[in-house]
């Protein structure tokens, strides 16, 4: 991260100082002749002055150097201006995906194909973009749990989005195939609980999940290799690029999309925010 704010830095550096060449056209030549002026005896005319500064050559002034030595002297710009450019694109990525979002609500919210935990008929829905293989989904996992049973009023819809690779994309297909057993709950629960690391999860160990929760591993690899569920798979990462997710997991919420693992706190805050606009919008 500190290499990758100094290239930044040197960037922004350079970029200001190649930026800094100024033209400035000189001031308007008030020593020219009374026959020069058009004003008149009460006074100069200004647009004549003008006509005849806008004939003389441009002087080109470079500043480079001064804006040099400021930067030089004063480098937290460099940090300010790192900062104030983060929040403007924190601002356009959450008004495309409000925009997105609006776009796409049915597909986000809504969509049959996605399996759903929690209150189907819930009044307030969260949808979880995740890989089977994140540890950061992992992490979230015992959070959205813990949040469907103080809150009986969550529907959970969860749209695979496999970006780790071949195995996050075959736990992926295994997931959505184990919906049609039934288990997909259970399934899901057991791939979250996981302790393999990342990028470690081979087939045999998805098969034995599986297994361990009852379903027909036969039944499911033949499920799982069906167009259809690559198409849904397919249809996500549409629809996460739309809504500008670029890593997992990815939480939305009302009209807000929030990245990363959350606590349970800030979860109970962005549910309890959702039910309160519903509420002033209902009035």
């Amino acid at each position: 991260m500190r290499g990758l704010i100094s290239t930044v830095s040197a960037i922004a550096i350079s970029t200001t100082l190649a930026a800094c060449s100024l033209t400035i056209a000189p001031a308007p030549n008030f020593s020219q002749s009374v026959a020069d002026c058009s004003g008149g005896p009460n006074g100069c005319s200004v647009v004549a002055h003008e006509a005849i500064a806008g004939t003389l050559p441009p002087v080109a002034v470079d500043v480079s150097g001064q804006i040099h030595d400021y930067i030089v002297a004063h480098p937290e710009v460099i940090a300010e201006a790192q900062r104030s450019l983060a929040t403007r694109q924190v601002a356009e990525r959450q008004a495309q995906a409000r925009k997105a979002l609006a776009e796409n609500h049915e597909a986000v919210f809504d969509n049959p194909t996605d399996p759903v935990i929690g209150n189907p008929k819930g009044d307030v829905t969260i949808v979880e973009v995740y890989d089977d293989e994140c540890p950061f989904c992992r992490r979230l996992a015992p959070v959205i749990d813990e949040l469907i049973k103080t809150d009986p009023n969550i529907k959970v819809v969860l749209k695979e989005y496999p970006i780790l690779g071949p195995m996050s994309e075959t736990a992926a297909k295994y997931s959505l195939a184990s919906m049609r057993q039934g288990k997909f709950a259970a399934f899901h629960a057991a791939l979250m609980a996981s302790t393999i690391p990342e990028h470690q999860l081979t087939e045999a160990q998805i098969v034995g999940f599986a297994t361990d929760v009852g379903l027909d591993v036969a039944r499911l690899q033949g499920d799982a290799a069906d167009p259809a569920i690559m198409s849904q798979i397919a249809t996500n990462r549409a629809l996460a690029q739309k809504l500008a997710i670029t890593g997992t997991p990815g939480l939305i919420i009302g009209d807000q999309v929030q990245g990363g693992a959350v606590s349970l706190e800030v979860l109970k805050k962005l549910v309890s925010d959702v039910r309160t606009r519903k509420l002033t919008s209902a009035g």
